[in-house]
């Protein structure tokens, strides 16, 4: 393991409470896998995702009160269908809406520029590309502090948007960045 992802694990271990023996530390290679090995410490089966289809029932609502969709959304829907990433009045009226911060997402040549050291940042998504599923999962790790009790975690659901939120807020990636099959090495740039 290298520094970077010690110090996520570190961070994951700290975030929930818990301790990953190396012997299973070793095994994880996935955001999946991360999910997966915190679920068995904090003994946890329950996947019944109320958290996300919540939250798709809120932007569902807010996108048919600002007369954006005709029908509500659904998990598999490209959400660049619906929501432009230019239009910041709508970004900024959805998110009041809602409560909720809606993390913009990087269009190349407009928007955030991260800058690592020497290296500038590209993300390895395509916003036409993102499902609305994914987009609820970015909202929902935006916004873990506030919608998920770390304290009280019962669902295997808020397990990942807590580890979305923490891989964001430890290593710098974008929110659309971190899925569940992303490797955190090959994916993700952890060493």
């Amino acid at each position: 393991m290298g520094l970077d992802s010690v110090q996520l694990l570190v961070d994951i271990e700290n975030h929930f409470g818990i301790q990953i023996p190396d012997s299973d530390a070793e095994k994880i290679n996935t955001v999946q896998t991360m999910v997966n090995v915190v679920a068995k410490y904090l003994n946890i089966e329950v996947n019944d995702m109320y958290l996300k289809k919540e939250t798709l029932r809120i932007i569902n609502n807010a996108l048919k009160s600002e007369n954006l969709i005709n029908r509500e959304i659904s998990y598999s829907d490209f959400i660049f269908k619906t929501l432009d990433p230019l239009n910041d009045k709508v970004w900024d009226t959805l998110s009041q809406m809602t409560g909720l911060v809606l993390p913009k997402p990087f269009i190349a040549g407009i928007g955030h520029n991260k800058v690592f050291s020497f290296l500038a940042w590209n993300p390895k998504y395509e916003w036409e590309k993102v499902t609305a599923g994914h987009f609820i999962d970015a909202v929902c790790a935006r916004n873990h502090e506030k919608l998920i009790d770390r304290k009280n975690i019962s669902d295997i659901y808020e397990i990942l948007v807590s580890i979305i939120a923490i891989t964001v807020e430890s290593i710098g990636v974008d929110y659309y960045e971190v899925e569940p099959e992303k490797s955190f090495t090959n994916d993700l740039g952890i060493d």
